[in-house]
């Protein structure tokens, strides 16, 4: 990962315009991938927008949540 904290920036909505919440974790520089548990409490189109600790864009992942 080359970075020891990791930022996730969690967006929701359509068009992912609505902020949720920053999330910061603690990894290993040499660790060559991260991962993390996240509770989704509505349904509804999510963003991960993933910084290093440095705030360099790593990467993006989206999920859609619906609940019956």
């Amino acid at each position: 990962l080359r970075t020891t904290e990791l930022i996730v920036d969690v967006w929701k909505g359509d068009d992912y315009k609505e902020f949720v919440e920053t999330k910061r974790m603690t990894v290993e520089e040499n660790w060559e991938w991260a991962d993390f548990q996240y509770t989704f409490t509505k349904d509804g189109k999510y963003k991960f927008a993933v910084h290093n600790k440095d705030e360099v864009y790593m990467q993006t992942g989206y999920i859609s949540i619906t609940y019956e």
